[in-house]
Formats: structure tokens, sequence, C-alpha cells
């Protein structure tokens, strides 16, 4: 802490790790740990900045800087567009063009049946798979409509419905199911990347799946192809949402436009609140959705034991490639936005403080070795650690952003959508 009088001062809070972390120290090239940042003006008398949490109901009637509400008006849509060109939309083309990929390598396989063709399709799935979990945080537009999130991705299951009903229709060999248009009518369970995921990984032992997908008529790769063109159908839909054509306005014109006519976004702080409660929300749903359920609770043991069967995509062995490319598209989206340059001078740290968050949960993330992963004979109580500190930063970037620079911007975005489920 400082000691000035009548300046501006900016106080980050780096404490040292505890002992039982050092191992941590190593893997993000510090002994200490960001736990946060205050910028105070002091006057008067000599007095001392103390550091405090801001919590979401103390930035509940919080206002813009002079700065922001000068530059609300040109900045704010400009950092929309930035988002919708550079992210939203060639984002939603990778995912298209991913999906149409795996339906054509889907194809080839059920046509002419080869070892080599099933690896380019596993490899398919996996690419796939990278390309959504960038996006898997944005739950508005084209993709929050008529149950689309769901049929894309239906997860969280933890009562394991979606294996269920996968596995009756492969026991059953409904053909209504290896049909593209009766199969989207159906459950959202049957649909989509965690059934598809069943179909192409799971079920029986390797041998077995293999010798399955790959025999003459085979049900089940006709069921995997059906899904296949179910998913490239939602996924062009979704783009052309986006899009837009010539008569509909596509959601990118609707974000990047707000006006008292559009529905969506009245206003340009509207639009900003959308962007940064999809950032926050979108930490939350990692933590929540993507680490704890691999890590289940984690008490006071110097060891534990991970879950890997808990884990979203852990058949195809894409976890942990799937959490780093969901850490991947929300960094990508924060620097492709540029917060920085809505927000005064003197309150850049927060942005300082959010990339140096993400190097840290990147480098960690980067670190897992694939026994790790999969918990097999790995060092439990270096894991726990790791876990753990992937579990700090992930809420510290969450605070910094839905806290810290959404009372900035002048508004209170500490929640999440995924609260109170």
């Amino acid at each position: 802490m400082k000691f000035l009088k009548n300046h501006l001062v900016t106080s980050c809070l780096l404490v040292k790790m505890p002992t039982k972390w050092r191992s941590i120290s190593k893997i993000v090239n510090s002994s200490y740990v960001l736990v946060g940042c205050l910028a105070v003006t002091v006057g008067g008398s000599t007095a001392l900045a103390q550091s405090s949490t801001v919590t979401s109901s103390s930035v509940e009637h919080s206002q813009p800087t002079q700065a922001i509400a000068q530059q609300f008006n040109g900045e704010a849509l400009a950092l929309a567009k930035r988002a919708v060109n550079s992210y939203f939309l060639p984002g939603y083309e990778r995912v298209t063009q991913q999906a149409e990929l795996l339906e054509g390598a889907l194809s080839t396989l059920c046509e002419s049946p080869s070892e080599k063709q099933l690896v380019r399709v596993r490899s398919a799935f996996q690419q796939l798979v990278l390309a959504s979990e960038r996006l898997a945080f944005v739950h508005f537009g084209p993709i929050s409509e008529n149950s689309r999130q769901e049929r894309l991705l239906f997860w969280p299951d933890r009562r394991g419905i979606g294996r269920r009903q996968v596995q009756k229709v492969l026991q059953q060999q409904d053909n209504s199911a290896i049909n593209a248009d009766s199969l989207r009518q159906k459950s959202a369970a049957l649909q989509g990347l965690t059934s598809l995921e069943y179909a192409l990984f799971g079920g029986m032992d390797g041998a077995k799946l293999d010798m399955e997908l790959l025999q003459s008529q085979s049900f089940r790769c006709a069921y995997a192809v059906a899904n296949a063109q179910v998913i490239h159908r939602l996924a062009k839909t979704v783009l052309q949402g986006w899009e837009g054509d010539a008569t509909q306005q596509g959601f990118a014109a609707l974000l990047t436009a707000p006006s008292a006519e559009n529905y969506y976004y009245r206003n340009q702080k509207e639009v900003l609140a959308e962007l940064v409660g999809l950032l926050s929300s979108g930490l939350a749903e990692f933590r929540d959705r993507r680490v704890l359920p691999l890590l289940g609770k984690i008490g006071e043991e110097e060891s534990i034991k991970l879950r890997p069967k808990k884990a979203l995509f852990w058949r195809s062995g894409t976890t942990l490639h799937a959490m780093q490319a969901n850490i991947e598209g929300l960094r990508h989206l924060v620097d492709l936005a540029g917060f920085e340059t809505i927000i005064d001078d003197d309150e850049r740290w927060i942005m300082r403080s959010i990339q140096i968050e993400f190097d840290n949960i990147e480098r960690v993330l980067n670190s897992f070795t694939q026994s790790e992963s999969e918990n097999q004979q790995a060092d439990g109580k270096l894991l726990k650690e790791k876990w753990n500190y992937v579990l700090l930063i992930s809420r510290n970037l969450q605070r910094l952003i839905g806290e810290e620079l959404a009372s900035k911007l002048g508004f209170a975005v500490g929640f999440s959508p995924l609260d109170g489920d």
C-alpha cells in the first residue's frame, strides 16, 4: 500500500502463496497470487488506501466515469463491431465448417468403411468440439432460440439421460433416429455433440466399438451421420441468423445498432452489459460446468481422486483440450473487444490484471499431463494444488470482469445467470 496526498492511487494486492501452493509457483513463474486491486483518491492528510472487495450489490447504482460518458456513443459501438466481425461471425463460421467436414467424413465412413477413415472421423469430431467450445458460453442471439443450445450440447447431464436414450436407440435400432428430419424432432439428449460422442467413442471396449462402426450398413454409423447432419444444419442456421439476409435483419446488425426500435438493445449501454455479462457468466460456467464435475467436492485431504467419467467429453479424450478452448475463447473476446478504449487511463489496471490472470490459468491448464488428466498414478497432492489454483483464478477473473470492470462501465454485472439454477 502507498501513502500519498491528493493523488489517485492504484493499489494491487499481491500475497505470497501458501506453502502448500509453492509447486504452483513454478508453473506460473511467480510466488505471489493476485488478490485484487483498488483505485482510490487520497486527500487531506496522509491516509492509507485500504483494499476492499467490490461486490455486485455495491455497484448497483454506480455511474460511468466522466471519460466513459464522453466516449460512450462512439467507442461502445466500435467495441461491439469488433466483437461481431472478429469473434462471433468467424467463430460460428468455423463451427459450421467443422460440422460440414464431420458430416462428409462420416458419410464416407458409412459408404466405404476403413480404419483410416474412422480415425479421420474421430479427429474431425474433436476439431468440431474445440470450435464449439470457443463459443459455448454464448447464450444470446440465434443459438438461444428453439432450444438450439440444448440440441447442440446437452450438458450438464448429471443423471445420464442422454447416455440411456442413445443406448436405447442403438439397441432397438430405431429407424426414425437415422433420418435427420425425424431425429431433430426427438429429445435434445439424442442430438448434438454428447450423443454423437457416445456413438463414436462409447458404450463398449475399443475393438468391439470399431468393429460395429466399420461393419457394412452399420446402424451406429447411420445414426452418427444423421446426428452430424442435424448439427451441421443447426450450426448453419445459427450463422445465418447472425448474418441475416435480404428478408431479415441479422443479429450482428441488431447487436451493433441499438435503437428504440431494436427489440433486443435500446442503447449502447445494454450492448456493453450483454458483452460484459457474457464474459462474467462464461467464467462461472467454465468453473461450474467444466471443472467442478471433473473434481467433485475437494476436501482437505492431501490427495484427491478425479472423476474423469463425470467430465464433459471424457469418452473422446477431449476434456482438457475443450477446457483450454473455452478459456481461449473467453480471452480472445476480451482481447478483440478492447474494453480499455472505454475506461479511463488510470483504471486500465483492470485490463492488465485480467491479462495476468488469463496468462496464469492458461499456464496451469497447459501444464497438465495426460496421466494427470486421466488420474493415472498422478501425484495427488500436486494435482489438488493445480486444480485448486484453476478454480481460484477463474473466480478472480470473474470478479475482475463482473464487478471491477462492470462498475467502471456504470452498471453491475456481478452475477451469473447460472446462479440459483
